[in-house]
């Protein structure tokens, strides 16, 4: 005899309430994944519906889900905003250049700097555009440092749309994760109480510059010096020749691409403050410095003599002039400085003269310069005049950066990799700042 229970069936009436129980469960459960959806679009915290229902100048900015996880929301941005300009860099060109100021009223411009990055993000970032935006100009902003560094700061690029993921799993994670939900729910509280937002970057990419007071001026300039120090340690490519050479050939690569499909390309060397002129100066990088704007003129030139029709240009900003050898305040009741928040990172306003300069404005005449191989030699030593002047007239404020050098630990090692600098075959030892 089979001593196994036996199973007894499901009555009508049982099975009847169990499938209204599923179906009650499933209405409730698409109730609330409609209305958080609902939720979600309405105050459309990272900028990527245009569905907010508040005021835009109470909510002006997008959010972004944590530090360096612009990536995934500004790919996002850049394919929805299918602009015609396209800005490119890190975060100096995140903070310095604004899509909808002056010098790009008339075209449709993007912000795509993104903090932290390195040259190797930003030719994915020109990549992606291509494939996806009408680009006719593209303004690529490149610093010296991150153009030296492997890698740059670890992000969420590998998750992102830069880096070939899909955009659908990024709407996803901006509409429905929890982080996301979390976050426009808190920024939801901040709204209830009456507050303004501000948030990391807006939605034409532009980060907000966050200013100090004058009094704090050479406080911010010393921390990001020492900042920038870690910069230099980490910049082995300086001496790797063939991994240089790599990164130029990548970059030309990318700007051969855009030139054949009729893009304009504007090139740049980012304005600095004299304050990292002088870091440089110290730490035995001024010549690398230097033997890198050599190539970047070489490539301009050597891409225009290829087949294609848009143009490639090559400008210099990263020079002592007026608008970068400006003073820092000495006293609360002394003017703030109106280029530069730290050695590294300008104001828009900066960035519309740079813009301006570019255009051939002839206001802005006065700052930068484009080069050709030509015109480099003479170029770099003008700059040069230009840097020795500043340090004879800012003697106090060298004496800090002296200090500040002398002081860290890390300055012997980072000397002694400025020493096996790689140098170009073309490049003029006594023309750079060695």
């Amino acid at each position: 005899m089979d001593a196994r229970p036996a199973l007894i069936a499901p009555t009508e009436p049982a099975t009847a309430a169990f499938r209204r129980y599923v179906l009650r469960a499933l209405s409730l459960a698409l109730a609330a994944l409609a209305a958080v959806t609902g939720f979600m679009l309405a105050y459309d915290a990272f900028g990527l519906f245009g569905t907010r229902v508040m005021a835009l100048d109470r909510f002006p900015a997008a959010q972004r889900l944590q530090m360096n996880g612009d990536r995934v929301l500004k790919a996002l941005h850049l394919a929805r905003a299918r602009p015609n300009v396209l800005l490119v860099g890190t975060s100096r060109t995140g903070d310095g250049f604004d899509p909808d100021g002056p010098a790009l009223r008339t075209a449709r411009a993007y912000n795509a700097g993104l903090a932290g990055s390195a040259t190797p993000e930003h030719l994915a970032v020109l990549r992606f555009a291509q494939g996806r935006a009408p680009l006719t100009r593209v303004v690529l902003v490149l610093d010296f440092e991150t153009f030296v560094h492997p890698t740059g700061i670890p992000g969420d690029f590998a998750r992102s749309a830069f880096a070939g993921a899909d955009l659908g799993s990024g709407i996803f994670q901006h509409l429905w994760s929890t982080q996301a939900i979390g976050e426009t729910f808190g920024l939801a509280r901040q709204l209830a109480r009456g507050e303004r937002l501000s948030h990391p970057f807006y939605v034409n990419g532009r980060y907000p510059l966050f200013r100090v007071s004058p009094a704090e001026t050479r406080t911010a300039f010393l921390r990001e010096s020492r900042l920038a120090l870690s910069l230099y340690a980490a910049a082995s490519l300086v001496a790797d020749g063939p991994a240089q050479d790599a990164r130029f050939a990548a970059l030309g690569e990318a700007l051969r691409a855009l030139r054949t499909a009729g893009i304009a390309v504007d090139v740049a060397a980012s304005p600095v403050h004299a304050w990292r002129l002088e870091l440089q100066e110290r730490l035995g990088f001024a010549g690398a410095y230097d033997d890198w704007k050599r190539r970047l003129a070489r490539l301009a030139a050597d891409l225009n003599g290829a087949p294609g029709t848009g143009q490639v240009r090559f400008f210099d900003f990263g020079v002592a002039a007026p608008e970068t050898t400006e003073s820092l305040p000495a006293r609360a009741a002394d003017p703030p400085t109106r280029f530069f928040v730290e050695a590294s990172h300008f104001d828009p306003a900066l960035g519309e003269i740079v813009l301006a300069r570019m255009g051939g404005e002839e206001a802005a005449q006065g700052f930068g310069a484009r080069l050709a191989p030509d015109t480099v030699e003479p170029h770099l030593a003008g700059s040069r005049a230009a840097y020795e002047a500043w340090r004879q007239a800012r003697a106090e404020e060298v004496a800090l950066i002296a200090r500040l050098v002398e002081e860290d630990p890390r300055t012997p090692a980072i000397r002694a990799l400025a020493g096996r600098a790689v140098r170009p075959p073309s490049a003029s030892p006594a023309s750079g700042r060695d």
